[in-house]
């Protein structure tokens, strides 16, 4: 998403949005600043990280106004602007702060452009180089342009459109559409990474939901979603049998070698060149036979 994000705009586009960007977060310095608030650093882009006079009643005032903001162990607070920042926004945040504002939102509208801001770009840390060259990035900066590039590329790519996948990889599983088109709506797509737990109750029973459901169908006793990747998953999966085995005084099983030292084994199910392995039971049964333990790459769980 992000580098087609980048082919569209291309650099020149990305230079106005940015600087964009970076005047709405001086404007709301400048703004802080004549309220009496300070903030931690004299470079910046899109962050201020901000000491606030009176943090319980700041916290109020967010609820008040739905914003989430990142509350620093100091004290401090953190607040991001981006392109999607209007001047009704920008007003939301001043309130936020300082509890009222005189301005209007024409009136921010006509003064954030003019805004004298800091640059990056002006300080020791400014990039000197060019950027986004290549003529892709220079080429596809209109709808119709840039989805008939895209499908270019995905004719490129072989699917079960074409034939049989050739091989069991993480990446090359089939997303129905019925898989996917949950992720376009916005009560699934709109709430923030580090939102409060308080404000994801839906999800909190989402992922209950689902681990249930996996320990049912496969008779695990326990299922993680916290791993990301393929192998983040491998190391948690690793890092969970060494505390199992830990916790039996069992720390010596750190070498394969040895039946009496073999902590874990892991299997990728169907293999990455797609074979189902005729001998994979009798991998399993030697493994747990010498109290080791299995851990099955999940990503190929489809096609078990």
């Amino acid at each position: 998403m992000s580098a087609m994000y980048a082919v569209y705009h291309g650099p020149k586009r990305l230079l106005e949005i940015a600087r964009a960007i970076h005047k709405s977060t001086a404007f709301l310095e400048s703004e802080l600043h004549k309220a009496g608030h300070s903030t931690a650093h004299k470079d910046y882009f899109d962050t201020l990280k901000v000491t606030v006079k009176d943090l319980a009643a700041f916290k109020q005032r967010a609820e008040e106004k739905h914003m989430n903001f990142r509350y620093f162990a100091d004290g401090a607070v953190g607040v991001s602007l981006d392109e999607a920042t209007k001047p009704s926004d920008l007003l939301d945040l001043l309130y936020v702060f300082n509890g009222t504002t005189k301005l209007t939102e024409d009136e921010v509208a006509d003064i954030v452009p003019e805004t004298a801001s800091p640059l990056i770009g002006n300080s020791e840390h400014a990039r000197t180089s060019v950027f986004l060259e290549h003529p892709i990035f220079n080429t596809y900066h209109s709808e119709a342009m840039l989805v008939r590039y895209i499908k270019r590329l995905e004719n490129k790519d072989v699917s079960l459109v074409h034939s049989m996948i050739p091989l069991g990889s993480c990446t090359m599983k089939l997303n129905a559409s019925a898989e996917l088109i949950p992720i376009t709506w916005d009560s699934f797509n709109g709430l923030h990474p580090f939102a409060p737990v308080s404000q994801a109750a839906g999800f909190q029973k989402l992922f209950n939901d689902v681990e249930k459901w996996l320990c049912e169908i496969t008779g695990y006793d326990n299922f993680s979603l916290q791993p990301n990747s393929g192998a983040n998953g491998e190391y948690t999966g690793l890092l969970t049998i060494r505390k199992y085995l830990n916790n039996l005084g069992q720390q010596q099983r750190n070498a394969e070698r040895f039946k009496d030292e073999l902590a874990a084994i892991m299997v990728t199910y169907p293999s990455t060149h797609g074979v189902f392995e005729s001998s994979i039971r009798d991998v399993i049964d030697k493994v747990h036979e010498h109290g080791g333990q299995v851990y099955l790459d999940g990503a190929n769980m489809n096609a078990q």
